[in-house]
């Protein structure tokens, strides 16, 4: 078996899961666990079973779970675990209301640290795919993910820039932001799709954007997301 996907399978247990891994795991490709039951740090262990993983595909527990904190070190270790793995896939679950309001996941620079150190790592495939949505990254982890995958050929990000508290300087630096992107993505030179998430309106410079790009860019998508509620720390 190369594929197996269990998104939406509340029930489903790290053990039985393991169990299963230990029996097939050797043959996996792609691998889609999104909104499972598995816990926040069960990717980790998975990994050790996923000698050729090619694609990961796994949803954020939420802001509010007892081991949230065990998520994003549990797939830094999996990246670092899988050699062949060139797609991830990583979007926040849409239970993190807080008193009716959303409460946004933030991405974890650990797991750009990971990216970084696949690599300098001899026989590690080049990271292709890097979509994360419902995740907030400032504008600067977006350089960062830049320097880290210079290969990616499909980018999927959804940017946050904290508002300045003084008014007066609220838009100058949410156009220096914009312009900032810009100049960042121009640096992946093999992009062919840009989808980008944002808590402002990016379509004044998405001409900008078009023109720094790589030549070999075939489509880029713009959404508008309210961030409604603080990032979750």
């Amino acid at each position: 078996m190369r594929s197996l996907a269990l998104t939406g399978a509340p029930k489903l247990s790290d053990e039985a899961m393991l169990a299963l891994l230990k029996t097939i795991g050797h043959g996996l490709e792609h691998l889609a666990i999104e909104a499972s039951g598995t816990s926040p740090g069960f990717v980790g262990e998975a990994a050790r079973h996923l000698p050729v993983l090619r694609s990961l595909k796994v949803t954020h527990p939420g802001t509010r779970h007892a081991r949230m904190d065990d998520f994003f070190p549990a797939l830094s270790e999996a990246l670092l675990a899988c050699p062949r793995l060139c797609h991830l896939v990583h979007y926040a679950s849409g239970s993190n209301f807080v008193s009716g309001r959303r409460e946004w996941p933030v991405l974890d620079p650990m797991l750009i640290e990971a990216c970084a150190r696949r690599s300098l790592q001899p026989g590690f495939a080049p990271m292709r795919r890097f979509e994360v949505q419902g995740v907030l990254a400032s504008v600067d982890l977006v350089g960062a993910i830049v320097q880290a995958m210079p290969l990616l050929r499909d980018f999927v990000i959804h940017v946050w820039e904290r508002d300045p508290v003084r008014r007066s300087g609220r838009h100058a630096r949410l156009k220096r932001a914009q312009f900032r992107l810009a100049n960042i993505l121009a640096g992946l030179k093999e992009l062919r799709t840009l989808h980008i998430m944002a808590q402002r309106d990016f379509s004044d410079h998405l001409q900008d954007i078009a023109e720094r790009c790589a030549p070999t860019l075939t489509q880029i998508g713009l959404r508008q997301r309210c961030v409604c509620a603080s990032p979750a720390p």
